[in-house]
């Protein structure tokens, strides 16, 4: 392996024969990443945070000492980590840079998308009898030039309570669970060795962009009668999903879609409806307040259902008067 990271806190000591093995062990590898993290507590009362660093014969002999939390939005789902945190990179990025020696993005600041590559498990993954005894379990050179991770990593976790350090993600949902904290790491550092990384668009002008999306359509609705504009909803709907897709995964590059696509273009629709319904009618009463004392009800129903038919000209007919 190039690499090998612990998402597994080695905090204080053990046994003196197992530690004295281990970190012979850590000293012939030379490519070890051990985790460390900070444990938070937060009470009505007082807020503690303390760091958990790996015992310190094992930190000085690893090559590089890495930071295992990974942030959560504000709904509990892992979408985002940082690289670097108060100077200490991440697990992916340390077993990155032990693996590769790139160091260069230990100055990226702030968190980056996730581009995940599948539920739980899509990372392949193999239980610890199985690397402990590779030549019997395993195909030949199976860890060779691979970053390997090691953590807690079950089939599928249903929710963070049923298993500690199991995380949802944009995948979990319905029969799909958890993912472990560990595959979300090896998901990172699959993302730095191939360079990718999710991009957004600047919050102004992504604000601009479904101001002005929203105007469009907006317009087009009103210009449009209501079965035209279902039809260019339609259309609208399957191009937005359309671009929003070629630029993810031509480009790397995130544009909203759920906004304008569930709420944006649907309530511009409804609101054209509105408007063609409110404008009618009141042609219609127009209509009919103007020619009541002058035609026949059915000849003013007929012209408020079709006003261009009092377009000036007339229309040549051949008929017989009685």
């Amino acid at each position: 392996a190039t690499a090998v990271a612990f998402d597994v806190l080695f905090e204080g000591a053990g046994d003196v024969a197992g530690d004295t093995r281990f970190e012979l062990g850590l000293f012939d590898a030379g490519n070890v990443v051990l985790g460390s993290t900070v444990e938070r507590t937060d009470d009505p009362r007082f807020r503690e945070a303390r760091k958990v660093e790996p015992h310190t014969p094992f930190a000085e002999t690893a090559a590089a000492v890495a930071g295992v939390e990974l942030p959560p939005d504000n709904d509990g789902v892992i979408r985002r980590t940082w690289l670097t945190l108060e100077g200490r990179p991440s697990l992916a990025l340390g077993a990155y840079g032990v693996a590769t020696g790139d160091h260069s993005l230990r100055d990226e600041q702030g968190v980056r998308l996730i581009d995940y590559y599948g539920p739980p498990r899509t990372i392949q993954t193999v239980s610890l009898y199985q690397a402990l005894d590779p030549e019997q379990f395993l195909p030949p050179d199976f860890f060779r030039d691979r970053i390997v991770f090691v953590g807690a990593s079950q089939v599928a976790a249903v929710n963070a309570a049923e298993v500690k350090d199991s995380f949802p993600t944009p995948f979990s949902g319905g029969e799909v669970g958890y993912t472990y904290g560990v595959e979300i790491h090896a998901n990172v550092a699959a993302n730095l060795i191939e360079g990718r990384d999710i991009r957004v668009l600047p919050p102004a002008f992504e604000t601009l962009l479904l101001l002005v999306l929203a105007l469009l359509a907006s317009l087009t609705f009103i210009y449009l009668r209501p079965v035209l504009g279902i039809v260019a909803l339609v259309v609208l709907e399957v191009s937005a999903w359309f671009v929003a897709y070629g630029a993810f995964t031509g480009a790397d590059l995130w544009i909203p879609v759920v906004i304008p696509g569930v709420v944006q273009l649907p309530a511009a629709y409804v609101m054209s409806l509105v408007w063609y319904y409110l404008t009618t009618v009141r042609e219609r009463e127009s209509i009919r307040r103007a020619f009541g004392f002058y035609l026949s009800p059915e000849m003013i129903r007929r012209i408020a259902e079709s006003p261009d038919s009092l377009r000036l000209g007339g229309e040549e007919i051949v008929g017989t008067a009685v």
